[in-house]
C-alpha cells in the first residue's frame, strides 16, 4: 500500500507563488514515485476551478465563516482553525506531513497530526521576515518598538518549529537562517522550473512587456518596480509592464492609473505559462528573498531577466552569462539595462540558451521529485535517527 503524505499551505490560493507551485509540482510527481498525496489548503469564496490539478491528489478545502480575505487578521485565524481540523481528520491515514510554508500557522496547525513526522520546505514567514529582514531600510515605521515586539512573538511562537523533524531548503544560503527557528537537520533541494524552453511555442507580445512576477509586500521591492515602469513607459514607445502576484499592496497597486501596467491576480500556476510566453523579459528589484523560483522558471522559459544583487538570487544569475544582476535601489541602472534589453530582444541569444540549460541542468521537475521522495522516504523509516544523523548540518543534494 502506497505511504500518504499530506502537504499543507496557508499560501496555495490565490497566490502565485512558490509554494503553490510546488504544491503543484509534488502533487503531479510524488504519485509517479509510489505516493498518495492530501493537500490541506484553506479557501475563501466558492472552489476555484484548477486547470493542470492531477485528479488523483485530493484536496481538503479548509473554510471559515468569517473569513473575507486571506490577510485580514480575523480571517487569518479562522483559516488557520480550519486547517487544523482537517489535519486532526486525517489522522492515521496521512504518514507524513510536508509544510509548504515556514509559516507559524501552517506549522501550528499540524499540532493535531499525532505521531506522523513533520517535514517543513523554508520559506517565507512574516515573524522571520520581520525578525530577519533589515527593517531599518523601511524608514519609521517601524522601528525599535516593532522589532522588540517581533522579537517577542516569535520567542512566543517556536513552539511548533522544534516539532519540525527535517528542513528541506532550496539553498545553501537559508541554512543558518533555518538553524535560529530548529534545531531540526536541513537538507538542500533547490526548488525546481516546470516551465522550460518556451522558445519554439512563444507568442510574443506585439508590443515590449516587462514581466514582473511577485508577492505584494514591501519587501519585494514593488514600488521600485512601478518606478521602473514609469520611467521606461516615457522611453520606450508602447511599453507595457504586466505584475503578476496578490498580497496586502493589491489594493494600492490596483488604484495606480497607468496606461502602461497591468494587474494580473489570482492565477493558477498552471496559466503562467502563457505570461512567460508572451514577455519579453522579466525585472525582479526584491529586496529579501528565500529562493526566487519565478526567477527559475524564466529562465527556463527563455527571458533575459534581470534581478536584485542579493542572496539568493546571486545563487541562481551568473551575472552576464545567465542573466543580470544589479543592485535593488539604483533605478537609473535598472532602467538603462532594460531599455536596452527591451529594445533589441533577440541579441541575447547566447545568454538566454545559458540560462535554459542551466535551469535543465539543476532544477528539472525530475530531479527535484526524486530528492523529495528520498528525503521522506528517509524521515518515514526513522524520523530519530534521521534527527541524530543530520542535526547541526546541510545535506546538499
Amino acid at each position: 500500500m502506497a505511504p500518504v503524505v499530506g502537504l499543507i499551505t496557508y499560501s496555495f490560493l490565490p497566490r502565485t507563488g512558490g509554494a503553490a507551485r510546488l504544491a503543484h509540482q509534488l502533487a503531479s510527481t510524488l504519485p509517479e514515485l509510489g505516493w498518495e498525496v492530501e493537500l490541506v489548503a484553506p479557501i475563501v469564496g466558492p472552489i476555484p476551478d484548477l486547470p493542470g490539478w492531477p485528479a488523483g491528489a485530493r484536496i481538503h478545502w479548509a473554510h471559515s465563516r468569517l473569513a473575507t480575505s486571506y490577510e485580514g487578521q480575523a480571517s487569518r485565524a479562522g483559516l488557520l482553525r480550519a486547517m487544523a481540523s482537517e489535519v486532526r481528520a486525517l489522522r492515521g491515514r496521512v504518514a507524513i506531513w510536508l509544510s509548504l510554508d515556514f509559516q507559524i500557522g501552517a506549522l501550528a496547525a499540524l499540532a493535531g497530526a499525532g505521531g506522523a513526522p513533520v517535514v517543513a520546505h523554508f520559506g517565507a514567514d512574516p515573524v522571520f521576515e520581520m525578525r530577519h529582514y533589515k527593517l531599518e531600510r523601511w524608514g519609521d515605521p517601524p522601528g525599535i518598538f516593532a522589532r522588540a515586539a517581533a522579537g517577542a512573538i516569535s520567542a512566543g511562537l517556536g513552539v511548533p518549529y522544534r516539532r519540525i523533524s527535517t528542513v528541506v531548503a532550496p539553498s545553501e544560503w537559508a541554512s543558518p537562517f533555518v538553524a535560529r527557528f530548529t534545531s531540526a537537520p536541513v537538507e538542500v533541494i533547490p526548488c525546481s522550473a516546470t516551465i522550460v524552453d518556451l522558445e519554439a511555442v512563444r507568442a510574443r507580445a506585439p508590443s515590449p512587456t516587462l514581466l514582473v512576477v511577485s508577492r505584494f509586500v514591501p519587501w519585494k521591492g514593488i514600488d521600485t518596480a512601478l518606478e521602473i515602469g514609469e520611467r521606461l513607459s516615457r522611453r520606450i514607445p508602447g511599453f507595457r509592464m504586466k505584475l503578476v502576484g496578490n498580497g496586502p499592496l493589491a489594493s494600492r497597486i490596483g488604484r495606480v492609473q497607468a496606461p502602461w501596467l497591468e494587474l494580473q491576480q489570482d492565477l493558477p500556476p498552471a496559466r503562467m505559462e502563457d505570461e512567460y510566453a508572451e514577455a519579453w523579459a522579466m525585472a525582479h528589484p526584491s529586496r529579501y528573498e528565500t529562493f526566487g523560483m519565478a526567477l527559475v522558471e524564466a529562465m527556463g522559459a527563455g527571458l533575459v531577466v534581470v534581478g536584485s544583487d542579493i542572496r539568493p538570487i546571486s545563487d541562481l544569475i551568473v551575472n552576464g552569462r545567465t542573466g543580470w544582476l544589479l543592485p535593488e535601489d539604483d533605478i537609473p541602472k535598472w532602467c538603462d539595462l532594460l531599455e536596452r534589453i527591451l529594445s533589441s530582444p533577440d541579441s541575447f541569444s547566447e545568454l538566454r540558451s545559458a540560462a535554459r540549460e542551466e535551469v535543465r541542468s539543476r532544477h528539472s521537475l525530475e530531479r527535484m521529485a526524486g530528492l523529495y521522495d528520498r528525503c521522506l522516504r528517509r524521515v518515514l523509516r526513522s524520523p530519530a535517527q534521521a534527527s541524530s544523523e543530520h542535526r547541526g548540518s546541510a545535506t546538499t543534494q
